[in-house]
């Protein structure tokens, strides 16, 4: 019903970027949020939309439950359209699927909510008799999986990234409430995997970049996606087609930048297999031998005009 709205141009939603993607709705398992313009036209198509699937499908949508959200409008005419839907007005930042939507990645306050999580978890543990066994099975099934959520989209600063560390630490070695305990390995040899031998815990700075990179990975196999219609149409990709563009004015709130950064990281661990060479940088990307030609032969690549030109 919302796609032929949609289609009819009956919900305007609202355009992205350069090539002006429309995203009208978004949704995820029982959370659905919507996009529109500020015409009370489109917000009543809406309403009917939803009393309509009402109707044919008996299942009622709580719109005392539901909230909305004004960017750059004023509050007035945001309680019109408040009172029209029959929901509640809401301030920013909010948080959506456990995610907060806006707010500055880079200040560690943005973070509180993972490492209050965190330690609520060991709170409720306090009380429990563990054993050293039970403390590494808790940190690797829960405390280490526990951030993963930000992790995935966002840039850790590295004052949080220790305090988190500490927390895991401080619980392995001393329990809680076991009073403070020596420290027998280091934190580092702790963290490495367990085929040499250690915990295999992992380090958060590394699962930090591993999450954000899966995101360069999907970037060039999923190019029906929303999602990657709405980056590209914001950012642009690179001339090759397949890595992000950074040669862009970023917002420091922009979760993209996070990720497109990690890509000297992630691109010295990926190879590419060679087709019709069109889309392979023959400098900048790895195709033959361990590092790219243009680091082989730093010398030879200062000189070269064109460093982007691909195989073909």
């Amino acid at each position: 019903m919302l796609l032929r709205a949609k289609e009819r141009n009956l919900l305007e939603g609202f355009r992205v970027g350069r090539n002006r993607i429309r995203v009208s709705h978004l949704q995820f398992a029982d959370d659905t949020i919507f996009f529109s313009n500020f015409k009370e036209e489109e917000l009543q198509t809406l309403k009917s939309l939803l009393l309509v699937f009402g109707h044919i499908s008996g299942l009622k949508v709580n719109l005392d439950k539901s909230n909305i959200y004004g960017i750059n409008l004023d509050q007035n005419h945001l309680y019109r359209l408040a009172e029209l839907l029959d929901c509640k007005v809401s301030s920013w930042p909010i948080l959506y699927l456990g995610l907060p939507l806006e707010g500055n990645p880079k200040a560690c306050g943005f973070w509180d909510p993972v490492v209050e999580r965190i330690s609520r978890r060991l709170d409720g543990w306090q009380k429990t008799y563990l054993s050293f066994g039970g403390r590494i099975t808790l940190i690797q099934s829960c405390l280490t999986h526990m951030p993963c959520y930000f992790l995935s989209l966002f840039k850790i600063p590295a004052s949080v990234a220790a305090k988190i560390k500490r927390l895991q630490r401080d619980f392995l070695w001393s329990g809680i409430g076991e009073g403070k305990r020596d420290h027998l390995v280091s934190w580092d040899v702790v963290c490495n995997p367990k085929a040499k031998g250690e915990l295999g815990f992992g380090k958060i700075s590394l699962r930090n970049i591993g999450l954000l990179g899966k995101w360069l990975w999907r970037y060039p196999r999923e190019g029906s996606t929303l999602w990657y219609q709405v980056i590209l149409s914001i950012y642009g990709s690179h001339s090759n087609g397949w890595d992000a563009n950074t040669l862009v004015k970023w917002s420091h709130r922009c979760p993209w930048k996070a990720i497109a950064q990690v890509f000297p990281d992630f691109s010295m661990l990926t190879r590419f297999v060679v087709g019709n060479g069109e889309r392979i940088r023959f400098w900048e990307d790895l195709w033959w031998g361990d590092q790219p030609l243009g680091s082989q032969y730093p010398r030879l690549f200062r000189v070269i005009l064109d460093k982007n030109i691909p195989i073909s």
